[in-house]
């Protein structure tokens, strides 16, 4: 038998959400249902409204409304009024659309004499406002994750490299340009604005930084995350070369050598010497107490290095204590038709050299350590 409907039965129920028209089979929907029949975007952001003749309801996405009653007009939906976030994982939530980091702080019951605010964006970057506590940050909805700092966090980029940490955003950070620390205050630093730390310029000075594939060149406005894993230290060296010398390369090091002598900024020359492999260190600064405050160092380069070790240093001109203490294990050696002096030292039994590991770098420590040594034994 044929099913005939009554005259009073409806197939459909329509309605408008912000005018646009919608069809439901049901009479009963939610407010997400509505949302999502009208295609809205970012529904977490918006708050949906009931209109009747003269008045409104506001209708909770999991709230459901008869469309077959009587009295009510339409739907439209507005800017959500309060907007979710977190810090430190715990849920906040605001009416403003705009906080400072210290507003946030503040109303997460963190103090910000102690501690700084840290946006962590949805693809998993990090903005610090740790020297920003005045900005506006936009408080957008679909829920912000913030964590915070304490503002005593000093970072080590270099001590991050030696041992193989990730660096993660502090309030201060300590890089090193050639030899000396600097602290400083921003995650990220051009290279114009680092080579400014030692007063310098990229039109008179290269800077570079070593990393884990070896160095490389900053350039004037290049940005330098110090958080970017693998970076140790930098190096600055003057663009620019003396009337009257020009650095030989009879020939080549390795190129783990190399990268060592430009990162620490010291000039050299390699040469050969009455058949001998030579590398010159030139103008090489000392420690206090010896009768000159820089020389020459040459250091002898097997013919198999780096498999067979370096050993002892020479200096030209010759050093003397200014205490007038002698100096142990010195003798004359000609080199490029000048008289050095040789210093005897060498490795023991328990600091034997050892291949891929011991290089130009570990020789010049030691060499250094000698040299220091020299005023705690006599």
């Amino acid at each position: 038998m044929e099913n005939i409907k009554e005259p009073h039965e409806v197939s459909h129920f329509a309605t408008s959400v912000n005018d646009v028209e919608l069809l439901f089979n049901e009479p009963k929907v939610s407010g997400l249902q509505l949302m999502e029949k009208a295609n809205l975007k970012h529904i977490e952001c918006l708050d949906l409204f009931q209109l009747f003749e003269g008045d409104f309801k506001k209708i909770a996405t999991d709230e459901t409304v008869d469309l077959s009653a009587k009295g009510f007009e339409r739907f439209i939906t507005k800017d959500a009024e309060y907007r979710n976030y977190s810090v430190n994982n715990d849920p906040e939530v605001t009416d403003k659309r705009e906080l400072t980091s210290v507003e946030i702080l503040k109303l997460a019951g963190i103090d910000p004499e102690e501690h700084f605010l840290i946006l962590v964006n949805k693809d998993g970057s990090k903005v610090s406002y740790g020297h920003q506590p005045q900005v506006k940050i936009k408080i957008e909805c679909g829920g912000m994750h913030f964590v915070t700092e304490r503002k005593d966090c000093v970072l080590d980029i270099e001590h991050c490299f030696s041992c193989g940490v990730i660096p993660v955003i502090a309030f201060k950070y300590i890089i090193k340009i050639n030899t000396t620390p600097f602290t400083v205050g921003k995650p990220a630093m051009t290279g114009r604005e680092i080579l400014a730390l030692i007063n310098e310029t990229p039109e008179t000075y290269y800077l570079r930084y070593k990393h884990t594939g070896g160095s490389k060149i900053v350039e004037a406005d290049e940005v330098v995350d110090f958080t970017a894993c693998g970076i140790e230290r930098f190096s600055a060296k003057a663009k620019n070369c003396t009337e009257g010398r020009v650095n030989k390369r009879d020939f080549l090091l390795p190129q783990e050598d190399v990268s060592y002598l430009e990162e620490k900024g010291l000039a050299y020359e390699t040469l050969l010497s009455d058949g001998a492999q030579w590398v010159i260190l030139r103008d090489y600064p000392l420690p206090a107490g010896y009768s000159q405050r820089h020389t020459d160092v040459a250091i002898r380069i097997p013919q198999n290095y780096p498999i067979a070790p370096l050993d002892m240093f020479y200096m030209y001109p010759n050093l003397a204590r200014t205490d007038g203490q002698p100096i142990g294990a010195l003798s004359p050696l000609a080199i490029e038709d000048k008289q050095y002096q040789q210093w005897s030292r060498h490795r023991t039994a328990n600091n034997q050299w050892v291949p891929g590991e011991d290089n130009l770098a570990t020789h010049i420590a030691l060499m250094n350590h000698s040299l220091n040594e020299e005023f705690t034994k006599r």
